[in-house]
């Protein structure tokens, strides 16, 4: 029911003056309070919780302002039947399956994956975090790509990896320990892959260190269609590669 003598308002920390840093971003915290004709003053809701919206022009985010509720986990979520179906197989292998890609590890686990299976199997963080080294990253996988397919630019295909290049939870160290995933793939496929993920980061306003999830819209286990070994997916590699054996 409501009652038009009764009012409500938000309260906003003062954003006139936000502190200097890199991503010209400040944040604040909105309160709920209300009045009604009988009371003396303003009540707030003793909720013993708040709202806290973060605003920024990052460079990341190309200088555009905007703000967003930081309390809110952002998530990706990939799609079969999309132009990519080769990348949410190699995303769903790398996640589910990780000791059938390249490079071989048979004992690696990778992180950003949700607990989702069927066998309820407690798996690494399912948490990634928006990173800084994207370009370091994908020199190291391109790297890895060339040993095991050696020429595969010339067919058209390009280096997919999983953990994400723009991913904090990739970098010389853990690529060193075999702790991530590439597959060769067509590149228009894997230009439209990362086109989810660029959308999430622009709308979501991510920047370096904030965390993400990725999803999976279609399972990839029984009485669905499971995905391919990673040869018939990725191709066969060299098999003189160090990164095969």
């Amino acid at each position: 029911m409501t009652d038009p003598a009764f009012q409500a308002r938000l309260r906003c920390d003062d954003l006139t003056n936000p502190p200097p840093n890199s991503d010209r971003m400040v944040s604040a915290k909105i309160e709920p309070y209300s009045i009604y004709p009988n009371w003396f003053h303003w009540q707030k809701f003793n909720r013993g919780d708040f709202t806290v919206v973060r605003c920024d022009s990052a460079t990341s985010n190309n200088f555009i302002g905007g703000c967003v509720f930081n309390n809110v986990l952002s998530s990706v979520e990939f799609e079969l039947g999309k132009g990519y179906d080769k990348a949410y197989k190699h995303y769903w292998k790398a996640c589910f399956t990780p000791s059938d890609t390249y490079p071989h590890n048979p004992v690696k686990q990778l992180p950003g994956c949700p607990n989702i299976l069927p066998d309820h199997v407690q798996r690494p963080t399912y948490l990634l975090h928006r990173g800084d080294q994207q370009t370091n990253n994908n020199s190291r996988a391109a790297t890895r790509c060339n040993s095991l397919w050696p020429n595969y630019a010339a067919a058209g295909l390009e280096c997919d990896e999983y953990p994400f290049a723009s991913s904090k939870e990739r970098s010389a160290e853990i690529d060193q320990l075999r702790s991530f995933s590439v597959c060769t793939i067509p590149g228009t496929e894997n230009g439209a892959a990362g086109a989810p993920l660029n959308r999430m980061c622009s709308r979501d306003r991510l920047l370096v260190g904030d965390p993400y999830f990725i999803r999976f819209k279609t399972p990839l286990f029984a009485p669905n269609p499971l995905p391919p070994s990673r040869d018939a997916l990725c191709n066969p590699p060299n098999p003189s590669s160090e990164y095969a054996k």
